[in-house]
């Protein structure tokens, strides 16, 4: 029989200690993890194409700057960043636009016309000459220029064409299409008829700005006989008219844009003399139709028909045969509708 007293306590490892039916629960979990075989893992290989794309950056080893030092390899890099931003910027300058693909209907757009031959030098010249600058704003290449150009051929000047290629056997360059055309189309004899009219122009009744422009129209015809810009300032003054020549040259110009703009000068003072003087003499004192007298009082002058000239304060008028009138004798002009001749100064006989 227990002693009464205080209840018996449990010790702190048996509170502390795991209950069987848990301790039995591990142990059973043990087993089966020992029975079981562990499941490998597959090891997947990396793929080359993915790393080529995304590449994984190699780790730099790190290096801690000195106080005082800024860190050299992120100021590398920084330089060689800027070094690559200032090439590409180059090439982008150099290089320009991307070249546009080049098309007949570019050419076309860009006022290009048909070509079916002309009776008229001066015309076909005009075609041929601007089919080059809507080439040369193209840029295009001699057999793009040829193919263009020659495609734009029609009627008689397409014949002519063929015969021409079949000539050269199908393979020609556009510095012998255009010694072909303008033997075709722009003969020498024409252009040594535009020589000789070059030779030969003057100015005339022309202003300086139209004899300039036929100047410059004509002398293409005549280049060998224009060497440089003084030949061409001798044979602009040589064509200009006598009044505007004679204070031309005695400036001696040697340059052509200089020469012109003061041959202008010259002929717009002439000009602007030549209305002063008119003005001047006109006539703004005489007798009208029908009689009617008109005076200057500034000048004290009377006007009279039948009569040479002025009378002025203290002279006697002028008869019309060279006779001065005398003092004494009085003027009496003529009324309306009389017969101005039958008129006689008072006091004569």
């Amino acid at each position: 029989m227990r002693p009464r007293g205080r209840p018996r306590t449990k010790l702190v490892a048996e509170l502390g200690a795991p209950l069987v039916s848990d301790r039995r629960e591990e142990s059973i979990r043990e087993e089966v993890a020992e029975s079981v075989p562990p499941v490998p893992i597959p090891q997947t290989q990396p793929d080359p194409i993915v790393e080529e794309m995304h590449p994984q950056p190699v780790p730099q080893p790190v290096t801690q700057p000195t106080q005082g030092q800024p860190d050299r390899p992120a100021l590398e890099q920084s330089i060689d960043r800027l070094a690559q931003l200032v090439t590409v910027a180059v090439e982008r300058q150099t290089q320009g636009p991307p070249k546009r693909e080049n098309t007949i209907e570019r050419v076309r757009s860009l006022g290009a016309e048909n070509f079916s031959g002309t009776t008229e030098p001066a015309d076909a010249e005009s075609w041929l000459t601007r089919v080059e600058r809507i080439f040369d704003v193209m840029r295009c290449t001699d057999d793009e220029r040829v193919s263009f150009a020659t495609f734009l051929l029609e009627g008689g000047a397409y014949h002519w064409w063929r015969s021409v290629s079949r000539r050269y056997g199908g393979v020609i360059s556009w510095a012998d299409f255009c010694k072909e055309f303008n033997v075709k189309f722009f003969p020498m004899v024409y252009q040594d008829i535009q020589a000789s009219k070059f030779f030969e122009l003057e100015q005339g009744l022309m202003t300086v700005e139209e004899y300039e422009n036929r100047f410059i129209e004509l002398s293409r015809f005549a280049s060998y006989a224009i060497q440089n810009e003084r030949d061409k300032c001798k044979r602009f003054e040589q064509g200009l008219r006598g009044n505007i020549r004679t204070t031309i040259t005695a400036m001696g110009h040697i340059d052509f844009s200089e020469l012109v703009g003061a041959a202008m000068r010259v002929e717009r003072s002439l000009v602007e003399a030549r209305r002063a003087q008119s003005f001047k003499q006109r006539p703004g004192h005489s007798w009208s139709v029908g009689g009617s007298s008109s005076s200057r009082a500034s000048g004290g002058e009377t006007s009279h028909a039948g009569y040479s000239g002025r009378q002025r304060y203290g002279q006697s008028p002028m008869l019309s045969g060279g006779q001065r009138q005398s003092s004494s004798q009085s003027f009496v002009p003529p009324s309306v509708g009389s017969n101005i001749g039958s008129q006689r100064p008072r006091g004569s006989s």
